[in-house]
């Protein structure tokens, strides 16, 4: 991180000071690196952010699951008709909300898993 700063203080640009950082450590491999490299679709920067928006929706995910959790459910049954004018099977308030609850953890879970593989970043120079 020292070098990356040293580097940005003198070409004031972040990016530069990465990549030539990169560079610097990599060796031949690191040759054809460029600002591209990191900034176009599909690149790190991407990646990076994806990351962060999954961790955004997680977090609103869980929050929102907690207020289903404490989300006061009245014994009230439902009944009504579905097709063909057959009766339903009555469904409590409390069901619903616990049946949410439970999507909510599966969804959760798919995103985390999404999540792992969207955090990984490559960078090439050719």
């Amino acid at each position: 991180m020292a070098r990356i700063e040293a580097i940005e203080k003198e070409v004031q640009h972040d990016v530069i000071a990465f990549v030539s950082c990169l560079a610097e450590n990599v060796g031949a491999e690191g040759a054809g690196s460029t600002t591209a490299s990191l900034l176009r679709r599909g690149g790190h920067s991407l990646s990076v952010l994806l990351r962060d928006a999954c961790d955004l929706i997680l977090e609103d995910l869980r929050q929102l699951q907690e207020v289903l959790r404490l989300a006061p459910s009245s014994s009230r049954t439902r009944h009504d008709r579905a097709h063909a004018r057959r009766p339903r099977e009555p469904m409590t308030f409390g069901l619903k909300l616990a049946l949410w609850h439970d999507q909510l953890g599966r969804d959760q879970a798919r995103l985390r898993r999404a999540r792992a593989s969207i955090a990984v970043g490559k960078l090439s120079g050719r």
